[in-house]
């Protein structure tokens, strides 16, 4: 008997492993423990069982409890029933613990108690010496039946001369499945309607393929992708001219190109963006980029019918071309012409690029192309493919098999889960240690508005400790401030009294602001309204201010001339913690080794040392013969590289990679149009970087992506002379708006 038994559990686990596709693994010997049985005194009589509905024995957690032999009469009682479970699905499928091992298949069973178990994968650990792994395996692999008998599970085997008898445990919980990601997209969640073309489909999971510049005609190379077959289940299976999807992880492919020193996957990705964040009408078919190079076999010699197209992932950009190694007369094959998409996720993440070979009755066959065609395009290839493209893009998306408009719907019905890199949050509104510039004043009375022309001129900054720093264009001063709520208070405590000039804006401002009840605040502005609701001002973020205590009397300090940067070290090559008003004092600490620069203290939560460094031609110092020399820091980069005063410009704008990106070479004004007579919405310190979306007529301006808060159409302007840029050569010809 136990012979029998033990051969049987070593035939299912061999056919679990074989379904495993585990050629490789060891496959356990078969142990030689035995079931203790109950001394009998007589031949146990066969019980009776019932046959009940299937679904009343699905969704339970059985436990072995029993084994009932029968020829030769046998009881054996199980010691761990906790340890040999089964649950039957509802699904067809079902789930067995075996000791320390753990298996899956699928079953049959109908309502006339008929059961068989197919085997599936299974795990092959080495249970300890006494465990029943193998004979229970071997049983439920001859179960044929199943019965219910005083509310238990009977599985009846070898023609009902085996009974297996399990506990109920109470119901289960059918586990989730563990979702399959592959180079971050949930495989299971791929979802596309193919809208009645003759294709089924399948979303496979391809392993990244290295660079290789051995194959003209372009060096190929895949990091680990997702591609959507059509007509074939295994990708191996394609043929070139098969439909193929393909969405790429974009990160992953640059990386995989630029560590092999080529950028061209980085140009093409960030040409792409260019074009569909500008959307140049007509659409550039013919310098479109075209990814992945696997499906380029060829140059795109022809391209018509483009269109935009903002689908359910983001956005994108079809047309009909084709790929050749040189002149040849467009017809319907040889090469054949593709339905070409080149999209993004709305996140940029992923590139989805979709190929589908159409044809049209207006084009011959090869073998139908006169000669007189052939000699044209011998002659002049040129003139010849700029008459083909006119007559093709005269025709309707209908004109072509499959219609262009059923592709359109095939692309925008794509749909996929995917983890979503994660993103800095978002930036909070701070009225403290901002300088705070007056751009524009609001009167209701009678209504005006009116924009400050200088607003560098006329500048508040709010401390932590409840007092302010004014200018006021040629005068300073500092006061005091409360806050109740949305209320606030202003009190000027001391102000010089220059005489700044004809149309200065000095004297009215300061009355203001002890007029000033409440203020509106977000990230990149500042509204404080006059009482009565007489009116606004208007005030702009330009960045940050480094908080300073007074020193002491009589120790080493530096009286600002002007507003100054306070750096990370001696150069405009370190950046820029912020800046500190006019007329600012600060304890001066040390001195740079070319003499040229002051050190300064100022908050350890602004730097963790404590120090600042300032531009000695800026500044007048008093009591600092005696402060030691101060070895130059290391350069280092940002530590938050935002464009100070355009939230947004960070965490929502930081340019993805290969997209075209200015930086700044210098602080650097950016401002609301091509021009310095444009006002300023803040600096964009030293080496920081933001995309860009533009360039002006002239050449001389690019223009960035800021914060829809601070400009409505999410433009900036930067001064060419100030930054440099890489991608830029795609990115589209933007007028420059009308002056304030």
């Amino acid at each position: 008997m136990k012979k029998i038994i033990v051969l049987l559990g070593l035939v299912f686990i061999l056919a679990f492993a074989a379904a495993c596709g585990g050629a490789d693994t060891p496959t356990p010997e078969a142990t030689t423990a035995t079931l203790p049985q109950e001394p009998t005194m007589a031949p146990v009589p066969e019980p009776e069982v019932t046959v009940v509905p299937v679904m009343e024995i699905q969704g339970i957690n059985w436990q072995w409890a029993e084994l009932l032999e029968i020829e030769p009469a046998a009881q054996s009682l199980v010691p761990n029933p906790e340890k040999y479970s089964l649950v039957l699905w509802e699904d067809g499928n079902y789930n067995i613990q075996a000791d320390c091992n753990v298996a899956s298949g699928a079953y049959t069973a109908d309502d006339n108690g008929s059961l068989s178990l197919e085997p599936g994968p299974m795990t092959l650990a080495m249970c300890e010496p006494d465990s029943l792994s193998d004979q229970y395996l071997a049983l439920l692999s001859g179960v044929t039946s199943f019965g219910m008998r005083d509310n238990r599970l009977v599985l009846l085997g070898n023609d009902g001369s085996v009974q297996m008898v399990f506990n109920n445990a109470g119901p289960s919980e059918k586990p989730e499945p563990e979702p399959e990601f592959c180079a971050g997209v949930e495989l299971g969640s791929v979802a596309i309607d193919t809208f009645g073309l003759p294709y089924s489909w399948q979303a496979n999971c391809l392993p990244g393929t290295a660079y290789d510049a051995s194959q003209p005609p372009t060096p190929t190379g895949l990091p680990e992708h997702v591609q959507i077959n059509f007509g074939v289940t295994d990708p191996s299976d394609r043929q070139y001219g098969d439909p193929i999807l393909y969405i790429i992880p974009v990160d992953a492919y640059i990386e995989l190109w630029e560590a092999a020193g080529n950028t061209a996957v980085t140009e093409s990705i960030a040409q792409l963006k260019a074009l569909l964040s500008g959307q140049p009408e007509p659409v550039p078919t013919s310098s479109i980029p075209v990814l992945p190079y696997e499906e380029v076999s060829g140059v795109v010699d022809i391209g018509v019918q483009g269109e935009y197209l903002t689908t359910s992932m983001g956005p994108g950009v079809r047309f009909v071309g084709r790929f050749t190694q040189g002149p040849n007369p467009v017809t319907n094959e040889n090469p054949p012409l593709f339905y070409i998409y080149q999209g993004f996720t709305e996140d940029g993440q992923y590139l989805i690029s979709f190929f589908y070979r159409v044809t049209t009755d207006e084009l011959p066959a090869s073998d139908q192309v006169s000669d007189e065609e052939r000699a044209l395009v011998d002659a002049d290839p040129g003139t010849y493919l700029a008459a083909v493209t006119e007559d093709l893009n005269a025709l309707s998306a209908t004109d072509w098999d499959p219609p262009l408009t059923t592709l359109d719907a095939v692309i925008d019905s794509l749909d996929f889960e995917y983890l979503k890199a994660e993103t800095p949050p978002a930036p909070t509104a701070q009225l403290t240690n901002i300088n705070w510039e007056w751009t524009e004043l609001i009167q209701t009375d009678p209504a005006n508005q009116s924009v400050i022309a200088n607003p560098q001129s006329y500048v508040l900054v709010f401390y932590d400790d409840g007092t302010f720093y004014v200018l006021a264009d040629c005068n300073i001063g500092s006061g005091s401030y409360t806050l109740n709520g949305n209320q606030i208070a202003l009190q000027v405590d001391a102000m010089t009294e220059a005489l700044c000039g004809e149309g200065s804006l000095s004297e009215q401002f300061l009355v203001l602001l002890g007029q000033v009840s409440t203020y509106e605040l977000t990230t990149s502005k500042l509204a404080l309204n006059l009482a009565d609701n007489a009116g606004s001002l208007g005030f702009a973020n330009s960045g940050p201010s480094v908080p300073v205590s007074p020193p002491d009397e009589g120790a080493p300090t530096a009286i600002t001339l002007e507003p100054i940067n306070v750096r990370s070290g001696p150069g405009t090559a370190y950046f820029s913690y912020g800046t500190v008003p006019i007329g600012t004092t600060l304890l001066v600490t040390g001195i740079s080794e070319d003499g040229g620069w002051w050190v300064v203290r100022i908050p350890t939560n602004v730097a963790p040392d404590g120090l600042g460094w300032i531009n000695g031609n800026y500044v007048e110092t008093l009591n600092t013969e005696n402060v030691p020399v101060i070895p130059n820091p290391d350069v280092q980069p940002s530590p938050t590289p935002v464009v100070t005063g355009t939230p947004g410009v960070g965490p929502t704008s930081t340019p993805a990679p290969g997209e075209a990106t200015a930086t700044a070479t210098v602080d650097v004004n950016i401002r609301s149009g091509p021009g310095t007579n444009y006002p300023s919405y803040g600096i964009m310190p030293a080496g920081t970087s933001a995309p860009v979306i533009g360039v002006s007529e002239d050449g001389g301006w690019w223009v960035i992506q800021i914060s829809t808060d601070l400009a409505t159409d999410g433009r900036g302007w930067v001064s060419a002379d100030f930054v440099t840029v890489t991608g830029g050569d795609g990115v589209p010809v933007v007028p420059a708006p009308s002056q304030p």
